[in-house]
C-alpha cells in the first residue's frame, strides 16, 4: 500500500468515526466553519437533521470543499445544502421547501428580486460583491425564480469563466440557489494591453479562425433534407490571444474529457410485406425494392475489406429506408463461428446469453455490425466488438495514419478524395500515441469545392495492438449545396464574434491579461454577417435586454410588466400598448409561447392541436376582436364545451344584440370569470379590436384563476 492510498485510507476512517477522534484541530475548525456559514444564511429551525462530509482536493493551490446539509427528520418540509471553503467562503448553496404553491404570476418583480439578491451578496460574498458586475438580462422564463448573473471583475478587467449566479423565488422574494466563486490564490498580471483590439482580431483571424462550412438541416415536417452555408467560429477550446504578445494561449483547465460526437443515421420503418390488394403507395415501395441486393451479398461485399466477416454468421438483418433520402439500407449484426461451437447453441441467443451475463464471450469471439447501401453495395459503417490478447506494437503515429489511408482508398476510394483529414485541434482523435491508447479514431471531413460539411465524412477507429480496422462509417447526405462565391470577408465575422479583454488562466496559479470571447461556438449568415442558429441557419433572434422601453406611465404598465416578468411577453424592445394586436400575436400570448425562433406553423399548430382555433379560422394578420379574444381564452380552458351552451347563461351587457349569437356563452362564462369587465354604460363591445394592452389584461384575469 502506498503512500497516497494509506492517506485516503486515513481520511475515510476520520470521516466515519466521531468527531472526537479527529482531534481538537478539526473539531475547532468544523464548529468554526458552521458558525460562519449560519451568520451569512438563514437555515430554518425545523432542519434539525444535519450532516457534513469532506472532499479533499489534489491540487494544493485550492481549498478543502466542506459540504454542510440540513434536512427534518421526515424529509416533509426541506432542505438547505451549503458547499464552502475553510475560511468560510460559501462556493455553492441551495434552499428547497416541500410543497410550497407555485404560481405562473410572479409577485415579485424583477427590480425587487434584484434588490435581494444584491443584499444576499452583502452579506454571502462581501469580500468580492464589489468586483461584481451585472450582467445584461437576457432571459425572461416562464420558471419559479428570476436568475441574475454577475461577471467577476479584478483590477477592472473581467475573469473569464467567473459567473456569480443568484436565482430569486418570484413568489417570495427570497435567494433559493447561489453559485458563487472559490478562493484564488494565484497571481494575476498586468491589466495594460500591449497588443491592440485591431492586432488581436488579426491575431485570432490567422492563428485561430473562423471556417466557412456547409451545415446539413432535417426538416421533420416536410421529411426533407437540406443544406446552408455559415461562418463558423469553433473554438472549443476558448482558445484567446495574449494581450502582451499576442501569441495563443489555450486556458489551462484542471481535467479535459475528449468525447467522440455521436452520428445518429435518422432511418424509416421497414417496409411490411405486400397484401393482395396493394394501394399505389404500397405499389410504390414494392418497385422501390426490386433488385435490391441481399443481405448475403451485402456481407459477401464486405469480406474483402473486413475478413472477419468472412467466418461470420448472421444473426439479425433490417432493411431499412431512410426517412430523407431514397436509400434502402440493410443493418446488418453479425458474430464469428467460433462462438456456436464454443457452447453449443444458436449464434443468436449466444448474444443474449452474453449480454445477460450468464455466459463469458471466448477470447477469441467476435461481435460484427455492419450497415450496407441495398442498392449499389456501399459499406456505410462496420463495427467490431471482441475480447483479444493485447499484443505489442511499435507503429507511429503516421505509419498507423498511412494504413488507415491505404485502408480509405480501397473501400471509397472516389469519397475519399473529397475529404480532407481533419485536425486533433479541431476534433477530438486520434489521441496521441505517448497516451498508450490501443484504439486510435481517424476522421477525413468531406469538402464541398474546398468548403467542409458538418457531420458528412469517412470515420475510421484503429486497433494499433491488433493492427486492425474495428470501425468504419461514411456519412454522405444527398443534398444540394449553396454557391458561396459572394461570401462577406472573414473579418467582418470577427468584428462579431465579440472579442474582449479578460483575464485568463495561464496555468494554475497565474493569470494574465488576453483578447477572448464568452461563447466557444457561435454561427453566422455568410452572406450578411447576422448570427444564426446552427440548427437550421435562421437568425438568433435576441429577447428583450430590459423591459419594454414603451410602457413607463401607460395605464395597464403594471399588469404588461407583471407578465413581463413572469416570462409571458412578446418578442421585441418595444410592446407598443395602444397597437391593435393580430391574431398571431394573441395565440403567443394565449399558449405563453416566448421561443424566439418558433416558426408560425410550429404555433399554429400547437394551437389547432390544442383546440384554441380550427384549421379554417388561421389568419395571421387577422385583427382581433373582443368577442374572439374571449372564444380563444375559454378554448384554452376546461370551460370549452360549457360555453357552447349559450341558452343557459344570462348575458351580462346590454349589447347582446351586437354579439355572435355562438359566442353569448362564452362572453358571460368570461365575465362570471372575471376575465372581462363591464364598461361604464353596461356594454361590452363585442366588435371593437383588441389593443395589446387590453390583451395582456385579459391574460392576466384569467392567470388569476390559477392562483
Amino acid at each position: 500500500m502506498n503512500i497516497k492510498k494509506i492517506a485516503a485510507f486515513f481520511l475515510i476512517i476520520m470521516l466515519v468515526l466521531p468527531t472526537a477522534v479527529w482531534g481538537d484541530n478539526m473539531d475547532k475548525e468544523l464548529s468554526q466553519l458552521i458558525t460562519s456559514v449560519k451568520n451569512k444564511i438563514n437555515v430554518p429551525s425545523e432542519l434539525t437533521e444535519f450532516r457534513y462530509s469532506l472532499d479533499v482536493q489534489n491540487e494544493e493551490t485550492k481549498e478543502n470543499l466542506y459540504r454542510l446539509s440540513w434536512e427534518d427528520k421526515a424529509y416533509k418540509i426541506g432542505s438547505v445544502q451549503v458547499v464552502a471553503e475553510k475560511n468560510g467562503n460559501i462556493v455553492n448553496y441551495s434552499k428547497y421547501m416541500y410543497n410550497k404553491e407555485y404560481s405562473i404570476l410572479a409577485k415579485v418583480s424583477y427590480e425587487e428580486g434584484l434588490k435581494n439578491a444584491k443584499s444576499f451578496l452583502s452579506k454571502v460574498a462581501s469580500h468580492y460583491t464589489k468586483q461584481l458586475k451585472l450582467q445584461e438580462q437576457v432571459n425572461i422564463n416562464q420558471s419559479n425564480t428570476h436568475e441574475y448573473r454577475f461577471d467577476h471583475y479584478v483590477n477592472d478587467v473581467k475573469v473569464s469563466g467567473e459567473t456569480v449566479t443568484i436565482h430569486v423565488d418570484k413568489q417570495t422574494g427570497e435567494v433559493v440557489n447561489f453559485y458563487g466563486i472559490s478562493t484564488y490564490k494565484g497571481t494575476y498580471g498586468s491589466n495594460q494591453a500591449v497588443v491592440t483590439l485591431e492586432k488581436a482580431k488579426e491575431s485570432y483571424l490567422n492563428q485561430i479562425g473562423v471556417s466557412l462550412i456547409h451545415h446539413i438541416y432535417y426538416d421533420y415536417e416536410s421529411r426533407t433534407i437540406k443544406s446552408f452555408p455559415v461562418y463558423e467560429a469553433n473554438n472549443r477550446q476558448s482558445k484567446a490571444i495574449d494581450a502582451k504578445t499576442g501569441q495563443i494561449i489555450i486556458p489551462f483547465r484542471e481535467n479535459i474529457f475528449y468525447t467522440t460526437a455521436k452520428e445518429d443515421a435518422a432511418m424509416g420503418v421497414a417496409p411490411r410485406d405486400a397484401g393482395n390488394v396493394l394501394t399505389p403507395e404500397e405499389q410504390k415501395v414494392v418497385d422501390e425494392i426490386k433488385g435490391l441486393i441481399t443481405k448475403e451479398k451485402a456481407v459477401e461485399g464486405a469480406v474483402k475489406y473486413f475478413p472477419k466477416l468472412e467466418k461470420a454468421s448472421i444473426v439479425n438483418a433490417y432493411l431499412n429506408k431512410s426517412v430523407y433520402e431514397n436509400q434502402y439500407t440493410w443493418q446488418i449484426h453479425l458474430q464469428n463461428d467460433t462462438l456456436v461451437a464454443s457452447s453449443g447453441v444458436s449464434a443468436q441467443k449466444e448474444v443474449l446469453m452474453i449480454a445477460a451475463g450468464d455466459i463469458k464471450a471466448p477470447s477469441n469471439s467476435y461481435n460484427m455490425n455492419l450497415s450496407v447501401d441495398a442498392k449499389t453495395g456501399e459499406i456505410l459503417s462496420y463495427s467490431s466488438y471482441h475480447n483479444y490478447e493485447p499484443k505489442e506494437s511499435t507503429a507511429s503515429e503516421s505509419q498507423i495514419k498511412a494504413k488507415v489511408e491505404t485502408f480509405l482508398k480501397s473501400i471509397a476510394k472516389d469519397k475519399f478524395a473529397l475529404t480532407k483529414y481533419q485536425e486533433i485541434e479541431e476534433y477530438t482523435g486520434p489521441i496521441p500515441l505517448d497516451m498508450n491508447q490501443s484504439f486510435k479514431s481517424y476522421y477525413y471531413r468531406r469538402t464541398v469545392n474546398g468548403i467542409p460539411v458538418q457531420g458528412d465524412g469517412l470515420r475510421v477507429t484503429y486497433d494499433v495492438e491488433n493492427d486492425e480496422v474495428t470501425s468504419y462509417s461514411s456519412t454522405w447526405h444527398k443534398v444540394a449545396f449553396k454557391d458561396v462565391t459572394k461570401v462577406i470577408d472573414k473579418q467582418k465575422i470577427i468584428d462579431q464574434i465579440g472579442l474582449e479583454l479578460m483575464y485568463i488562466n495561464r496555468d494554475s496559479k497565474t493569470r494574465v491579461l488576453a483578447y477572448a470571447h464568452q461563447e466557444s461556438y457561435m454561427t453566422f449568415d455568410p452572406y450578411t454577417g447576422e448570427r444564426v442558429n446552427s440548427y437550421d441557419g435562421k437568425p438568433l433572434q435576441q429577447s428583450a435586454k430590459t423591459a419594454y422601453d414603451d410602457i413607463k406611465g401607460h395605464a395597464k404598465e403594471d399588469i404588461i410588466k407583471k407578465l413581463y416578468d413572469s416570462g409571458i411577453y412578446l418578442p421585441g424592445s418595444s410592446f407598443k400598448p395602444d397597437t391593435n394586436i393580430n391574431q398571431y400575436d394573441f395565440l403567443r400570448l394565449v399558449l405563453r409561447i416566448t421561443e424566439d425562433n418558433i416558426t408560425e406553423d410550429e404555433l399554429y399548430d400547437r394551437a389547432i392541436n390544442r383546440g384554441i382555433i380550427e384549421k379554417k379560422e388561421k389568419n395571421k394578420n387577422l385583427i382581433i376582436t373582443k368577442e374572439l379574444a374571449v372564444k380563444y381564452l375559454i378554448n384554452s380552458t376546461n370551460y370549452k364545451e360549457v360555453a357552447k351552451l349559450s341558452e343557459i347563461y344570462a348575458y351580462p351587457f346590454k349589447d347582446e344584440k351586437s354579439t355572435a349569437k355562438e359566442l353569448k356563452g362564452y362572453i358571460a362564462l368570461a365575465y362570471g370569470l372575471k376575465i372581462v369587465e363591464q364598461d361604464k354604460t353596461i356594454n361590452f363591445n363585442p366588435k371593437a379590436k383588441l389593443t395589446r394592452a387590453d390583451a395582456t389584461v385579459m391574460i392576466y384575469n384569467l392567470l388569476l384563476l390559477d392562483k
